[in-house]
């Protein structure tokens, strides 16, 4: 069993078709594509590729990932995909009119007191701070940090 790389970038240059003949499992992780190293907001692990998004010279993706590695003849049976429970976030980030996404960014956003990274936030610390739609019950959240964000999530709070 192998963790492996979900850059189609980095795939290309693997044996795939060769390699799953070694391997019980192979865990594509499929999460840190993005993240506050970037000066631009985006998802944190993309699960499509979106036309919108301004990542070059490589759109990283999970579907494009996946594809890539059974394209190149790995087994599917074999092909796991690993999930992140974690978000990535920035700060300085203009609303406009995606609500942040693809937006310029000034750094990573505040670090959390479980995680203690700037820049990274675990699932239960975005529950705990209301940036889950609990509506909806979905694991997935992106967060920015903005000034309206902050006023925004108050409102929401408020409402609730």
């Amino acid at each position: 069993t192998a963790a492996v790389s979900a850059g189609q970038d980095k795939i290309a240059k693997i044996q795939a078709n060769q390699i799953g003949s070694f391997l019980d499992f192979a865990d594509v992780m499929t999460y840190d594509m993005h993240g506050a190293w970037e000066t631009t907001t985006n998802f944190q692990s993309p699960i499509h590729d979106s036309p919108n998004d301004p990542a070059t010279p490589i759109k990283y993706n999970i579907d494009t990932s996946v594809n890539t590695w059974l394209s190149g003849g790995f087994p599917a049976s074999k092909l796991m995909m690993g999930f992140p429970f974690y978000a990535r976030g920035w700060t300085g980030v203009p609303t406009g009119s995606t609500n942040g996404l693809y937006q310029s960014a000034t750094g990573p956003s505040a670090s959390f007191p479980f995680t203690q990274t700037a820049g990274v936030a675990d699932y239960k610390e975005l529950v705990t701070a209301g940036l889950v739609n609990s509506e909806k019950r979905g694991v997935w959240s992106y967060f920015w940090a903005t000034e309206e964000g902050r006023r925004s999530l108050a409102l929401v709070k408020a409402l609730a």
